[in-house]
């Protein structure tokens, strides 16, 4: 059996806990609002509307699903705060790495 390590777990789970932290009790920011904007447009009109924004269309293409949905809109930062999480622990692998070859 492994050994639980600490040093991982005690900043991933309040990393974790601090980016769900109420997020359905905050309003829309400004980005989120036009994202939500543009994600209930129809399809072809999404393309023309986003082919001047900065975000790629994967992005769009990533949120269309929660606009189809028709869920509330605090729904529409789920994905941004599950890559939140995923992105806690690729820092942690990387910087094992980089502890490993010690440059």
């Amino acid at each position: 059996m492994k050994r639980i390590n600490l040093w991982f777990w005690v900043p991933f789970l309040l990393g974790s806990l601090l980016r769900l932290a109420w997020i359905w009790t905050q309003p829309l920011w400004y980005d989120e609002n036009f994202t939500l904007a543009v994600l209930r447009l129809p399809l072809d009109r999404m393309w023309t509307a986003i082919l001047g924004d900065v975000h790629p269309p994967l992005f769009y293409l990533l949120y269309k699903p929660f606009a189809l949905l028709e869920l509330p809109t605090w729904c529409l930062r789920i994905p941004s705060v599950l890559l939140g999480i995923l992105s806690l622990w690729l820092a942690w692998k990387v910087f094992g790495l980089l502890s490993e070859e010690r440059i």
